[in-house]
């Protein structure tokens, strides 16, 4: 039967869900990772000290809420949440080990943000360093951006190669390897080697993608093949997983320190009232926030007069200007610290394969160009980032100058059937 704490504590949790139902919308669409990674949860969480509580997470969730009501970011609000989630777990259960901000920032689509700044330089730098040791084997290969050629076959360093399900996937394996092996040896890591550890894991990540792209050239096996896909499981498992288990126990047995066991605490009932007043109090200002904010996104603004092409604006205030060769995308300004409307999500999501992504310079302008596939549809894309006096297709550099005030970037991209036509349409909108 449960006692009135439990039912407290079931109303507490109840409650938070209710209030934030305006902002789960949009995570209710999340795809297979993100519930994976909250089934996950009992496989790295777990309680450390019983009948110890801690208003630690009920602190982080305050701060959170307040950091939301500020920058406006659900992933804020989704991090207030949890923490809150996460404080009535130790006021019930006990402490909980240290991985719940890793296990937090995995879930969070912080983590897609990130990726998307740092993906593509690293396929660059993947592909230069591929073909370069490839180069003391077969000298007949050349690269340009992340495609290599070898024998008149191009092999392109897609997001496959570098993904980010498969980066995820290997930290959350980390993560419950490094809870299994403290659990089990009642120990814990201190968090400068879980960091040491995950860096290590990171680096194993970019060797064994890059011993794929090596072996997958070398053998010739051609994407959406059996023989590519079991290289790319086959590196996971032997250059990542492997090692880093034994890492992970060695790590564990090794420097692995006794947590100082506390005696039992109880939480004075007036701090977790307040606290939990708190915290509900801007989970709700936050709800209400984003009920009443106002939903009109900024429309882009077309900086040159344009004959010949049909324009249309969009719900999200995205410019849409077409004409029988050329169709052009303006798309209105992100804030620095928010994920922008990058090509190579809005073409997947209209069912195009992306590929053959380079850096390449028009003029005196840097754009990144790539290739969009669909049964028989072949287009050729190209985008960057414009302010209106600087552009660049860097996207740690324009972020860098949003927050340093120097205005504010739209993003171009146009398209185009015949690839003979892309430079000459990026050129008229660099006039």
């Amino acid at each position: 039967m449960l006692n009135s704490k439990n039912r407290l504590i079931g109303s507490l949790l109840l409650l938070a869900l209710l209030i934030g139902i305006p902002v789960w919308q949009s995570y209710l669409h999340g795809d297979f990772l993100f519930y994976f990674t909250l089934l996950l949860a009992p496989y790295i969480l777990y309680v450390q000290q019983k009948e110890v509580a801690s208003t630690r997470y009920v602190w982080a969730s305050i701060f959170c809420g307040m950091a939301h009501l500020v920058l406006g970011s659900n992933v804020l609000y989704l991090s207030a949440f949890l923490f809150f989630v996460l404080f009535l777990i130790e006021w019930q259960y006990g402490k909980l080990n240290a991985l719940s901000i890793y296990w937090i920032f995995l879930l969070s689509p912080l983590t897609i943000f990130l990726f998307g700044i740092f993906s593509f330089p690293i396929r660059l730098e993947l592909s230069n360093l591929a073909s370069w040791l490839l180069q003391f084997v077969q000298s007949d290969l050349t690269c340009q951006g992340n495609i290599i050629v070898i024998n008149g076959a191009e092999f392109s360093v897609d997001e496959a190669c570098m993904g980010l399900k498969m980066v995820s996937y290997s930290y959350l394996v980390f993560l419950v390897l490094i809870a299994h092996f403290e659990k089990k040896r009642q120990v814990e890591l201190s968090k400068p080697f879980v960091v040491l550890v995950l860096s290590i894991g990171t680096v194993l990540i970019l060797a064994a993608n890059l011993i794929r792209i090596i072996t997958i050239i070398l053998l010739q096996a051609m994407p959406d093949t059996a023989a590519h896909e079991m290289i790319g499981i086959i590196s996971w498992l032997a250059y990542v997983i492997l090692p880093v288990f034994f890492l992970i126990r060695f790590s564990v047995y090794k420097w692995g320190r006794i947590y100082p066991i506390q005696t039992p605490k109880k939480l004075p009932k007036v701090l977790v009232s307040l606290l939990c007043m708190a915290s509900l109090s801007l989970l709700s200002i936050g709800s209400y926030k984003n009920i009443t904010k106002d939903k009109t996104p900024p429309k882009a603004i077309v900086p040159i007069q344009i004959d010949g092409f049909e324009q249309q604006i969009a719900k999200d205030g995205v410019v849409q200007l077409r004409n029988d060769e050329v169709l052009i995308y303006i798309k209105p300004a992100s804030a620095p610290y928010r994920a922008d409307h990058a090509p190579n999500i809005c073409w997947k999501g209209s069912g195009y394969a992306f590929s053959k992504e380079c850096l390449k310079t028009i003029d005196s302008l840097e754009v990144i160009t790539a290739q969009l596939k669909k049964g028989d549809d072949i287009l050729y894309t190209a985008w960057w980032y414009d302010n209106g006096t600087q552009q660049t297709a860097n996207q740690l550099e324009w972020r860098w100058n949003a927050l340093k005030g120097e205005g504010n970037y739209q993003l171009f991209n146009v398209t185009v059937e015949d690839p003979d036509l892309l430079e000459k349409q990026v050129r008229l909108l660099m006039k």
